[in-house]
């Protein structure tokens, strides 16, 4: 938290300016802002986005507000190449890749044991410590140096073929 900090106890401008995105509405101000309560789908419903003409974001949300620390999480199953979620940081993008039976985020991979299984993704985000995480079915997979602050998230991508589900974008 290099440059966050007055003195050893005390936050700087920066300092309080970061506090200031963790906090949250009360839930009184969510139900007024008709915020929903998210739930389990206990259906196993899920959702087969084709990507015949190699749209980038098939599935998207342009962020309105600044945010700075994030996780981005979903499940997905049989995903031919290509990207398959990923964001948008000022001018660059960001993507989530399968790429001949692995999982790729920037020089990040993992070996995909079981493409007809749900594999479970989540990108972690700490503006401050400027790192990323990937984490994948529990397990954490490496981090990458960097500082990100979205302007768009989407799920889906150039992948011809992915099956989501439990898609989520969580931030503070």
């Amino acid at each position: 938290m290099e440059g966050h900090f007055k003195d050893g106890g005390h936050p700087n401008d920066k300092g309080h300016e970061e506090m200031s995105y963790t906090i949250v509405p009360t839930l009184f101000d969510a139900i007024q802002m008709g915020k929903k309560i998210p739930t389990y789908d206990y259906n196993q419903s899920y959702a087969t986005l084709t990507n015949s003409k190699g749209i980038e974001s098939p599935l998207s949300f342009q962020v309105d507000k600044t945010i700075h620390s994030f996780t981005l999480s979903f499940r997905f199953k049989k995903a031919e190449n290509g990207s398959i979620a990923g964001f948008a940081s000022k001018a660059s993008k960001h993507t989530i890749n399968v790429e001949n039976n692995k999982l790729v985020y920037k020089d990040l991979s993992v070996t995909l044991q079981d493409t007809s299984k749900w594999t479970h993704v989540a990108l972690a985000h700490s503006y401050v410590n400027k790192q990323s995480m990937l984490i994948v079915d529990s397990k954490l997979i490496g981090k990458v140096n960097e500082q990100l602050s979205p302007t768009k998230t989407y799920f889906g991508g150039t992948s011809k073929l992915v099956n989501l589900k439990d898609l989520f974008i969580d931030h503070v």
